[in-house]
């Protein structure tokens, strides 16, 4: 076994999967499949992003899947 250093950490999976999030500006909306995504995740990273970046997202269930809208 060989110790190695210098190596850059992952980023998380909310990171990459809802990285939309953290980018978003106050008004502006994003159309998710919840068909294909989990839609538990998807509130685990609205929480994540309302905790780390202050910011407030608004979520609606639709028939083409879940519209999220960045309120704050």
């Amino acid at each position: 076994m060989e110790l190695e250093n210098g190596l850059p950490i992952p980023r998380a999976a909310h990171d990459t999967v809802f990285s939309y999030l953290y980018e978003m500006e106050v008004g502006q909306s994003v159309l998710v499949d919840t068909k294909t995504l989990n839609k538990q995740s998807l509130n685990a990273s609205r929480a994540y992003a309302k905790k780390r970046y202050n910011k407030r997202f608004s979520l609606r269930t639709l028939p083409e899947g879940t519209r999220i809208w960045r309120v704050q």
